[in-house]
């Protein structure tokens, strides 16, 4: 991906993680199977690997970041269950260690079942929806299949316009 694009993915990381403490008590009333204590346990246990992989992705070590990548996507799992908006954050974070060492085949399930995560965590409209798109667009784009990248890229650019047209209205 270009700088630009992995500027923004890490942005998108750091706001994620900023959100993790307020997601614990949510995460308690969705997934009344454990208990707060436990779900906020894993969601700190979460928080180190993940921080982890970043740092070993922003560093080139992917083959590194890859485990801890997996460890926080598990943690964040268990705890948030599976379409919770952070699990979506650790699938984009792996997703981008493989597309990275140019292993679509792996990055591309992915990001989609991120995309799909965000659209319904938090709609089809939200920017994060946006980055998710652009994500799927630069993975088609570096397989040469153009076709399928375009109309990702213009939906993540049609997003984009309306959250911007938003920021301008307020």
């Amino acid at each position: 991906p270009t700088r630009h694009a992995q500027q923004r993915h890490i942005l998108l990381t750091a706001c994620l993680i900023a959100i993790v403490a307020v997601s614990s008590w949510r995460a308690a009333a969705a997934s009344p199977s454990l208990s707060p204590f436990t779900q906020a346990n894993d969601l700190a246990e979460a928080t180190r690997p993940h921080a982890e992989a970043e740092r070993l992705l922003n560093a080139g070590k992917y083959d590194e970041a890859i485990p801890l990548a997996r460890r926080a996507l598990a943690l964040r799992e268990h705890a948030l269950g599976p379409d919770h908006s952070d699990v979506a954050q650790s699938l984009n974070t792996l997703a981008l260690l493989y597309f990275n060492k140019s292993d679509y085949a792996k990055a591309e399930p992915l990001y989609l079942r991120a995309l799909a995560i965000d659209e319904k965590a938090r709609g089809p409209n939200h920017p994060f929806v946006a980055a998710d798109l652009n994500n799927l667009a630069e993975l088609y784009r570096e397989k040469g299949d153009y076709a399928k990248a375009e109309p990702h890229y213009r939906r993540g650019l049609a997003i984009e316009a309306l959250a911007s047209v938003d920021e301008q209205a307020n």
